[in-house]
């Protein structure tokens, strides 16, 4: 981590409190060594034009306590770390938002490096571009891990001890935990407002003994508190599209199937709705949707087909309208968008020039 300029570090043996900071447009955020500490309610982002890797949160920390921090990295050009806890011990973990914005493959939004006696709950790991949203080295002994969010449009889940997982399943096999956790898109308003749009994240967390408030300092629900550093209400007739499931990369060239997960978003039944989507700003037939969806529950839909084609790159985009044949009340959960879909190539291509096949290899 040579070269960052942290807003806070601390070097300590006694109890430092760190609360309620506005760190921004920092190569780094928090550097902690030592303890104990209790780092709660900060809000964390790195600029556009850092010139080394990004660390939201660099612990290397004892006995401590971090609680309700956001930390937001939007920068093409650096690796970006949003937590890293490295060879801590009984420390709590708990209610954070770690949201990576990065293009780079190595970025992850959590970082456990050994240690021993871990909490780590409640909290969004979210990294919408490369990368993963967790890298666990080596599992730390006596340690939990539950009740998290991870998502990625790439369906990255993780690493561990090396590996890569893919599906949510293979995941909570690998750590043998997680079985609360959830891997679904939060939905933020925008890169600064931390509050999601995710029914999932509402009210589907666990207490955690002394942390009750999140990061606005409003009151947490002590039974079933949400997942994340803010605490939010879902509305009532509110449908989204959380995933494009099918097709894979790479794509097979001919037709193939569109698959969305609809999901109802609101504390209502959902019985229909208008499921529109395009391919590569091209509309689509809408697919009208008729079903029951108890408040929380998703389904996966086959809403057309496609014919796509060799060297050409693909992007889908797929969203909501009319739930219950009315108005939606929230339409920050709407809408999803792919990462990017392309076939595998065969044949003698050219790039750059105007007849060319590719302008660039970027």
């Amino acid at each position: 981590m040579h070269g960052q300029a942290y807003g806070i570090s601390v070097n300590a043996s006694d109890t430092v409190l760190i609360r309620n900071n506005v760190i921004s447009n920092s190569d780094a955020g928090i550097s902690l060594n030592g303890g104990p500490f209790i780092v709660e309610g900060n809000r964390i982002s790195g600029n556009k034009i850092m010139r080394y890797d990004f660390y939201g949160i660099a612990a290397s920390c004892s006995n401590s306590i971090l609680a309700n921090n956001y930390i937001l990295c939007d920068n093409s050009y650096v690796t970006a770390t949003g937590i890293q806890l490295n060879q801590c011990s009984n420390t709590t973990l708990a209610f954070n938002t770690s949201n990576i914005i990065c293009n780079r493959e190595k970025s992850k939004s959590i970082e456990v490096i050994g240690g021993h006696d871990l909490k780590i709950k409640n909290n969004i790991f979210s990294n919408s571009l490369d990368g993963f949203p967790a890298c666990i080295n080596t599992f730390p002994a006596n340690s939990s891990m539950d009740y998290n969010d991870y998502y990625s449009p790439r369906n990255n889940i993780g690493t561990f001890n090396g590996t890569n997982y893919f599906t949510f399943n293979s995941w909570q096999e690998a750590i043998t935990d997680e079985s609360h956790g959830i891997f679904s898109c939060p939905f933020f308003e925008d890169d600064i407002n931390v509050t999601p749009h995710q029914i999932l994240l509402n009210n589907t967390g666990i207490p955690v003994p002394g942390i009750a408030y999140d990061i606005d300092s409003s009151m947490r629900n002590l039974t079933n508190p949400d997942i994340g550093a803010k605490e939010f209400s879902s509305c009532t007739v509110d449908a989204g599209i959380n995933f494009i499931k099918e097709p894979t990369n790479p794509l097979v060239p001919g037709a193939q199937n569109i698959m969305v997960v609809l999901q109802n978003q609101g504390t209502s039944s959902l019985t229909s709705a208008t499921i529109n989507w395009q391919v590569n700003g091209s509309l689509q037939t809408p697919f009208q949707w008729t079903g029951f969806l108890d408040s929380g529950q998703n389904i996966e839909i086959v809403i057309g087909t496609y014919i796509f084609h060799s060297a050409v790159i693909y992007q889908i985009k797929s969203w909501t309208s009319n739930p219950n044949n009315g108005a939606d009340c929230d339409n920050f959960n709407d809408t999803i968008e792919s990462r990017i879909f392309y076939t595998k190539l065969c044949g003698n291509y050219t790039i750059g020039g105007e007849v060319a096949d590719f302008q660039s290899l970027g």
